[in-house]
């Protein structure tokens, strides 16, 4: 999994939301036509334990290019203070993003200082961009289940599109959001398993971050 386990009795926690960010990315050097990912929303939760401040983040990406998929899509999330210090950082490559799409993102860190969150600081870059059709493969019944002792975990399930198989690499990112519609958290977790063609499986994890992220609802996005 993205977040790390907790450890120790989490202290109250802080729940901080970025500001919309708009400003699109493209590969270095492109033309007009390229395709363009905006950041829509982010949102993150910080708390503390014994094992240090925990952070689960979540941003939602979206494609604004109404007939490119964009391809190779490197995100950078950065967690900074009230003097623009670095606090944790995570980067990860997308596969691609479908044309006027979105993609949700989510993620965990640690780090072994106590200062505190002020701002999640979002860094955006397409590899290249095509104006062949890109599928990926869809999400659905994704929710935030309560289990009989007080857990939570969330299930869901996916379908495989293609007529190959999908690795058990494949990433399912998560993103968790408060009854106010705002980005509070996320994680991210392997399929665990191939997944053959036309095939539908289901996924379920009792994501540790969800001990201290506040989230009712969930959406997610797979990496194949």
């Amino acid at each position: 999994m993205g977040s790390p386990a907790l450890a120790g009795r989490p202290k109250p926690t802080r729940v901080g939301r970025a500001p919309d960010q708009r400003a699109p990315s493209a590969p270095a050097g492109a033309g007009p036509g390229a395709a363009q990912v905006s950041v829509a929303a982010t949102g993150y939760t910080q708390t503390a334990s014994a094992a240090g401040e925990l952070i689960s983040y979540g941003v939602i990406l979206h494609n604004d290019s109404a007939s490119l998929a964009a391809l190779h899509v490197r995100l950078t999330v950065t967690l900074r203070d009230s003097r623009g210090r670095s606090l944790a950082t995570r980067t990860v490559t997308i596969t691609g993003i479908p044309a006027g799409g979105d993609f949700y993102v989510g993620g965990g860190a640690a780090t072994h200082v106590s200062l505190k969150g002020s701002a999640l600081r979002t860094a955006v870059q397409v590899g290249s961009s095509t104006a062949r059709q890109l599928v990926l493969p869809p999400v659905t019944g994704a929710s935030i289940k309560h289990g009989s002792y007080g857990n939570r975990n969330v299930a869901g399930e996916f379908r495989n599109p293609y007529n190959k198989l999908i690795s058990s690499s494949a990433t399912i990112y998560l993103v968790y959001l408060n009854s106010q519609g705002k980005i509070v958290g996320g994680d991210s977790e392997s399929s665990g398993a191939a997944v053959q063609p036309g095939q539908t499986v289901s996924f379920t994890d009792p994501i540790s971050s969800l001990s201290f992220v506040k989230g009712t609802r969930v959406e997610a996005s797979v990496d194949p």
